[in-house]
């Protein structure tokens, strides 16, 4: 499953990898995942900035962040 991850900031969208990056380590350690596992799962997270890169999707889960501040 290719997943495509979304924002329009380049610092949000490094943030986002960052912290998925952070997540798949924690299971390798945990020994939920292998490393082999994590190399994959990282592969099919495509970032981008443009919804154009949607286009030929079949699904698409919106989320946002709740903050007033932002």
């Amino acid at each position: 499953l290719q997943v495509r991850l979304m924002d329009s900031n380049d610092a949000s969208l490094q943030k986002g990898l960052k912290f998925t990056d952070s997540l798949l380590t924690k299971y390798v350690g945990q020994k939920k995942i292998t490393e082999q596992e994590k190399t994959d799962i990282r592969s099919r997270i495509l970032p981008t900035n443009s919804l154009k890169d949607f286009t030929d999707v079949d699904f698409v889960v919106e989320a946002i962040v709740e903050d007033a501040q932002i």
